[in-house]
């Protein structure tokens, strides 16, 4: 798990996170390619994506995402690319696509 964690100007992703991890009150900001980025089996909550070169924030199967705000992203807001992804609870705005499924 990753909490309360700033990061911004990456030249990739700007939090990566492998299967089975969750990220917790934290912001990814103006990095090259995806804000916040997780495997399956993950969580992500309380946390925003601004400002990022692809999606705000993407997770693969089975991930619930809660209470996150994602804008101004190049691509989505929020991708959620896998079998039974759950989204609750946030917002998108001023991205290409606001929610992706």
């Amino acid at each position: 798990m990753v909490r309360n964690i700033k990061v911004s100007n990456v030249n990739g992703y700007g939090i990566y996170l492998q299967q089975y991890c969750s990220a917790v009150n934290c912001e990814a900001h103006d990095n090259l390619t995806y804000g916040i980025r997780t495997g399956s089996f993950s969580g992500v909550s309380n946390c925003v994506a601004s400002g990022n070169g692809a999606d705000g924030i993407t997770v693969g199967d089975a991930v619930s995402v809660s209470n996150c705000v994602s804008y101004g992203n190049t691509v989505n807001g929020f991708s959620l690319n896998g079998r039974s992804g759950r989204l609750f609870s946030s917002t998108a705005y001023d991205n290409a696509t606001g929610v992706y499924l």
